[in-house]
C-alpha cells in the first residue's frame, strides 16, 4: 500500500501543472489581495452600512508573475473586488444595514449575514441581477464568516477550480 502511494505521489509531481479552466478573462478587473487590517463600510451612530456585489474578477494567487485566474468575487459598490471580500468589523449591540448585489450570472447562495444568537446559520438565495438588504443587530462577540456559493459542489473539489471558492469575507463582533 505504501508503495502505491510513493508511486502516485512521484507521478503527480512530474505531471505538468494544469491550469484551472477558468484562467484570464480579459473583461475581469483585478481582485487586491485583502490583509483584513480595514474593515470595508461606515459605522456611524451605531449603525453600520454596507454595499457590496459579488462580481467576477482576475486574481493572480501567486502574486503578479503567477497564473491569473477567474473568479467571484465580493467588493463594495464602486471600488474593486477583494480577496477574501471586505472584512466587517463593528462593536457588539451595532444596528447592520447590509445590501448585496449579484452581478455574477448565476443566482448565489449567501450565507452568515445575520444575527448570531439565533440557533442556526441560514442561507438566502440572491438572483442574478438581484439585489438583496440584510437588517440585524449584531449582538454576539466572536469571529465569524459570510460566504456565498454560485453552483453544486463536486464531491472532492480539485484546489482553484472552484471560481467561488473565495467569495467569502470575515465578519468580526468586538
Amino acid at each position: 500500500m505504501m508503495g502505491l502511494l510513493v508511486a502516485l505521489l512521484q507521478i503527480a509531481a512530474l505531471a505538468p501543472r494544469v491550469m484551472p479552466s477558468h484562467t484570464h478573462h480579459p473583461a475581469a478587473a483585478a481582485a487586491i489581495a485583502n490583509d483584513n487590517r480595514v474593515p470595508g463600510g461606515r459605522l456611524a451612530k451605531g449603525v453600520f452600512t454596507l454595499n457590496l456585489e459579488a462580481r467576477e474578477a482576475t486574481w493572480f494567487p501567486e502574486g503578479a508573475g503567477g497564473p491569473p485566474i477567474l473568479v467571484h468575487a465580493f467588493a463594495e459598490v464602486g471600488g474593486a473586488a477583494h480577496v477574501p471580500g471586505p472584512m466587517i468589523r463593528v462593536p457588539a449591540g451595532t444596528e447592520m444595514h447590509i445590501t448585496i448585489h449579484n452581478t455574477l450570472a448565476a443566482p448565489m447562495r449567501l450565507w452568515g449575514l445575520q444575527d448570531r444568537s439565533e440557533a442556526s446559520i441560514d442561507s438566502v438565495v440572491i438572483a442574478q441581477g438581484a439585489t438583496r438588504t440584510f437588517e440585524f443587530r449584531a449582538d454576539i462577540p466572536g469571529t465569524f464568516l459570510y460566504w456565498a456559493r454560485t453552483g453544486n459542489r463536486p464531491p472532492t473539489p480539485i484546489p482553484g477550480v472552484m471560481k467561488d471558492a473565495v467569495l467569502n469575507g470575515a465578519f468580526i463582533v468586538d
